[in-house]
């Protein structure tokens, strides 16, 4: 383990994540969808066995399930993604960390291996970036040391960042993984994840299980009568 590079890994409140499922999850079901997420995101990071985990939220029941998976926490206000993360950056480096991964907490695919080829491609960059499916986002995020660059997550943040890099006179390294390109935002991400070949993390596919919703040709928005996804 590298006690000089730490993992942030950025978890909104459960109760406000995910609104943009409104229209095919209940309140109730999103919430446990993100808490579940998260649990598979701390357990790869766990198996990664590569730095400190950083757990970056204003959620109280974030932080417990932080704990018991023996991450630190640092409590931040909900302003939003971009500024979690330039106050997780600060923490980090006033602590010595001298390189870290920005990670958000709704990766269903993520496998340790992921974690531990963005840390291998610190070595030898100054920036490495994971983009989305998309290519539009940014999904993961290694800075070298942590203060290199101004976070700038949202839309078109991947290539914002390969442009504040490039400004920077900083190298830069891309990480393309199937684990990291898929982040649960929006309907048509859900559909991706269940027609993915690759299975979820153990809690994730434990959820999607209760709420009804399979791995294959499975449009969210069919769902049997009763289901719990309506919670």
């Amino acid at each position: 383990m590298e006690a000089e590079l730490w993992l942030l890994v950025l978890a909104r409140d459960p109760e406000r994540a995910k609104s943009r499922l409104a229209g095919v999850l209940g309140p109730a079901s999103r919430a446990a969808l993100a808490l579940a997420m998260l649990e598979d995101v701390l357990e790869s990071a766990r198996h990664a066995r590569v730095g400190r985990v950083l757990v970056v939220t204003e959620s109280a029941a974030v932080r417990a399930v932080a704990a018991r998976h023996g991450a630190a926490s640092l409590r931040v206000r909900p302003r939003g993604t971009r500024s979690a993360a330039r106050d997780a950056l600060a923490a980090a480096a006033r602590r010595g960390a001298r390189r870290v991964v920005i990670l958000p907490a709704d990766l269903p695919l993520l496998r340790p291996a992921d974690i531990v080829a963005l840390a291998a491609r610190a070595r030898t960059a100054d920036v490495v970036l994971a983009p989305d499916r998309r290519r539009d986002g940014t999904n993961a995020l290694v800075l070298s040391p942590p203060l290199a660059l101004a976070p700038r997550f949202g839309p078109s943040s991947y290539r914002l960042h390969l442009d504040a890099a490039r400004l920077a006179g900083l190298r830069s390294r891309t990480v393309r993984r199937q684990g990291l390109a898929l982040d649960l935002d929006d309907p048509a991400d859900l559909r991706a994840l269940l027609a993915s070949r690759a299975r979820p993390g153990r809690h994730t596919a434990d959820v999607l299980e209760r709420l009804g919703l399979r791995p294959g040709p499975n449009d969210p928005r069919r769902r049997r009568k009763g289901s719990p996804a309506s919670g």
